[in-house]
């Protein structure tokens, strides 16, 4: 009760005062980032290496006992212009990678 009591004094107090009112200025708020941009970052392919395809294509070329290995040689081919993945442009790689990744997969 005694806190109510110096609650009712203090309001009492300040009826009788001539008080300011002053404005505060709005801050703004801050915006997150907007999912869409998150979701074009995801999007980006990823760069490979040679070493990266190298390594892709030994995996599914060995996969099923050498099941696989004359698929493995024709995408190099595909992509090397008949010759060695060391002819396979960089720019290559992804398209590459992507249609390795379906082998051995059915």
């Amino acid at each position: 009760m005694k806190a109510l009591t110096a609650v009712r004094e203090l309001v009492a107090s300040l009826e009788d005062k001539d008080l300011k009112v002053i404005d505060v200025p709005e801050q703004k708020a801050i915006e997150a980032p907007k999912p869409a941009a998150k979701a074009k970052a995801k999007k980006e392919e990823p760069t490979y290496t040679l070493e990266t395809v190298r390594e892709v294509l030994s995996r599914k070329s060995n996969i099923d006992g050498g099941q696989h290995r004359a698929e493995v040689k024709a995408l190099v081919k595909k992509y090397g212009n008949g010759g060695t993945l060391k002819d396979v442009p960089a720019e290559q790689y992804a398209a590459l990678i992507a249609e390795a990744e379906v082998i051995g997969n059915a």
